[in-house]
């Protein structure tokens, strides 16, 4: 059976955790937003090389200015987006169970006692033993 603090140093693992994971998602979805945008950018200029060297073809559709290079870029983003989407979801979900999991624990006998006597007159709340001692002195 945890002990409070081994209760709040495994929830303080968890958030340090999800944190880890979220910045890693944001990462890669940079990168991958980096490398969609790059690709565009390169289909743009050799279309812009193209039309000023005057041999633009007509039919091609390959390119980020024809009709097909828009939804190309708008569904590669859309990949990218789906990505980061599925990872914060991960992310989130292994710091749901690792918050169940401290929260369904059982406690030590007698360790919340012991905690909230220490903690608890820095809230301004009574030790557990107060009340008891205020009720037998009243006597």
């Amino acid at each position: 059976m945890p002990y409070p603090v081994d209760q709040f140093a495994a929830l303080a693992k968890a958030n340090v955790g999800l944190m880890l994971k979220l910045a890693e998602v944001a990462r890669k979805g940079g990168e991958e937003s980096l490398e969609v945008g790059n690709r565009a950018a390169g289909r743009f200029a050799e279309e812009a090389r193209a039309s000023i060297a005057g041999a633009t073809d007509k039919t091609s559709d390959a390119g980020a200015v024809s009709p097909a290079g828009p939804r190309a870029l708008f569904e590669d983003m859309a990949t990218v987006r789906e990505h980061m989407i599925a990872g914060t979801r991960s992310a989130f979900e292994e710091w749901q169970q690792a918050w169940q999991a401290v929260a369904s624990a059982p406690t030590a006998p007698g360790a919340l006692d012991a905690f909230a006597a220490i903690v608890g007159p820095w809230f301004g709340q009574k030790s557990p033993g107060d009340g008891e001692k205020q009720a037998t002195s009243d006597k």
